[in-house]
């Protein structure tokens, strides 16, 4: 396995565990849905009224997507490891 794919399988597992917590937040969200509300006047009305205010999915996998742009900008984990090789660990 190269440094490449370990890092593909690294995020295809960041991007599970998102999906993951989507569902976990779905739930909290329906359970939240029959009790949580606020006043306004005289009524209440509920504090969130659209799940993408409780639970922001496209930012979780933009934030998971971005790790990774951010680890390239920066000197790669692995980026001497080459040169250490060629030198025979010396």
């Amino acid at each position: 396995m190269t440094i490449a794919d370990y890092e593909m399988l690294a995020k295809a597992h960041d991007l599970a565990n998102v999906d993951k917590m989507m569902y976990i937040h779905l739930q909290a969200f329906l359970n939240r849905n029959v009790k949580a509300e606020k006043k306004t006047g005289k009524k209440s009305k509920p504090v969130f009224d659209k799940f993408n205010k409780f639970f922001d999915y496209e930012e979780a996998i933009n934030d998971v997507m971005n790790k990774s742009k951010n680890s390239e900008e920066t000197k790669p984990k692995f980026s001497g490891l080459g040169d250490l090789l060629k030198k025979g660990g010396k």
